[in-house]
């Protein structure tokens, strides 16, 4: 089985008219009247061709965006931008509403703490933002390589399991086969004898 299956990926057919074929009992039975290690690397290399046509686009899209996506450190960097002027509105209608009048180096200070504090929690919000996106990235690119993983490991078990048995079954009938015409010339050798 080893080498058919290096035969096969040293010569790849690049012919993909075969890999969108559905696999039915005459596709699967071209292969499995005589070799079931050949229908194992067939449908193996025709999976390959057909998945290059239908979802390695999908998968690369998504994997791209799994180890580019920003979005959550764009709207931060969007929040921190629109923080200080709402902190402003916030801090002139309090001192509307409580009738509070600073004097110019009070309203200094006061300006400068608002500026102080809003650029410190505009970078923090920022950096963490950039750590969950990275965390976020980190897991979706994890769940999609499981997923591809389980999904051609439990496929590509199935596929060896039914090779396996097939070439079995062969072997078993080459036994029964053998034992048969071992039992059959035994059989006659028991027969002439007793002529003889």
């Amino acid at each position: 089985m080893f080498s058919l299956m290096s035969s096969v990926l040293a010569s790849p057919n690049t012919n993909t008219e075969g890999a969108n074929k559905q696999y039915d009992s005459s596709y699967l039975d071209q292969f499995m009247s005589d070799d079931p290690e050949g229908t194992l690397a067939g449908i193996t290399r025709d999976e390959y061709l057909k998945r290059l046509n239908t979802s390695d686009k999908f998968e690369r899209d998504a994997v791209n965006k799994a180890l580019t996506d920003t979005s959550l450190i764009d709207e931060a960097k969007e929040s921190a931008a629109r923080t200080p002027q709402l902190t402003r509105d916030i801090v002139r209608r309090n001192q509307e509403r409580f009738g509070v009048s600073l004097t110019p180096a009070q309203q200094l200070a006061q300006q400068n703490r608002i500026t102080q504090s809003t650029t410190l929690g505009g970078i923090g919000a920022v950096n963490q933002a950039r750590l969950d996106q990275q965390e976020q990235n980190t897991t979706s690119l994890g769940r999609l390589l499981s997923a591809a993983n389980n999904s051609y490991s439990q496929a590509m078990g199935l596929l060896g399991d039914a090779s396996a048995n097939a070439a079995q079954r062969k072997a078993a009938y080459n036994a029964a086969k053998a034992q048969s015409k071992a039992n059959l010339i035994t059989g006659i050798g028991g027969f002439v004898s007793k002529f003889i």
